[in-house]
């Protein structure tokens, strides 16, 4: 398999020598006869498990339940690997791809341009009702830290907002 490069979320083109292509691939823009695999490391069925089940099977950033989720979540370093993180369960968060996607590596962002830096909202380390509230779908942030996770992750674009909607009507968000 020959590998290449793709600017679509951080993922990898593999090439499919045997010529069959993964379906779900096609609607990511990568040309027939190649599929994606996430760039990132892949965990054990193990560690999986035990994020999933500490995150109590949800978003740790937007709280949305995977059980939801169009897409498998993924597990992602709080703390990138090329920041100094570990792949040690505790650098380690369950994500909905999207918001994993938006995130990426960044571990902290601007309010504005002369302001401070300010660092990404930590599931080991920050209480998410401390730094976020809901309210008819939408998510408010009560901290800088809350303040620049929504806006770097996008938590209230209007489909997100309608989606959490739906869920918090069928009592299953937050």
């Amino acid at each position: 398999k020959k590998k290449f490069a793709s600017p679509i979320h951080g993922l990898m083109a593999v090439r499919d020598t045997s010529g069959t292509h993964r379906q779900s691939c096609k609607s990511s823009g990568i040309e027939e006869g190649f599929h994606c695999c996430k760039m990132s490391q892949k965990f054990s069925v193990i560690i999986r498990k035990l994020v999933a089940h500490r995150a109590n099977y949800r978003c740790e950033y937007c709280r949305k339940p995977d059980i939801a989720a169009n897409f498998r979540f993924h597990i992602e370093h709080i703390i990138g690997r090329q920041h100094g993180g570990s792949d040690n369960v505790e650098n380690l968060a369950y994500a909905r791809s999207y918001c994993n996607w938006k995130k990426g590596p960044n571990i902290s962002t601007v309010l504005s341009e002369s302001g401070p830096i300010v660092p990404l909202f930590n599931p080991r380390s920050d209480t998410w009702v401390d730094h976020f509230i809901v309210e008819h779908g939408m998510i408010y942030s009560q901290t800088d830290v809350g303040e620049g996770t929504l806006r770097l992750l996008d938590f209230n674009s209007f489909e997100r907002i309608l989606e959490r909607k739906e869920l918090m009507d069928a009592g299953a968000y937050p």
